[in-house]
C-alpha cells in the first residue's frame, strides 16, 4: 500500500519510530517506504502542493494505492 503525502522521509521517519518497522531497500526523497515482518510493505509518495483529506468530504484526490 502506498500513501501519498507532502514528505516521504518525514512521513516514513515517523511511521519508523512508532512502530519499529524495518525502512524498505531504496527508500530515498522521492520515494520511502517500510516493511512488515510478515512482508507487507508500506510505501509514502510525495506529492506536489498535497493537501490533506478532509473527512467526511470528498474533494481532495486519491490518497491511497
Amino acid at each position: 500500500m502506498t500513501l501519498d503525502c507532502a514528505d516521504a522521509v518525514a512521513l516514513a521517519a515517523f511511521y519508523e519510530a512508532a512502530t519499529g518497522l524495518v525502512p524498505a531497500a531504496g527508500s530515498g526523497e522521492d520515494f520511502a517506504g517500510l516493511t512488515f515482518p510478515d512482508g507487507f510493505f508500506l510505501g509514502f509518495q510525495p506529492v506536489p502542493d498535497y493537501q490533506a483529506p478532509k473527512w467526511p468530504g470528498q474533494e481532495q484526490p486519491q490518497q491511497a494505492h
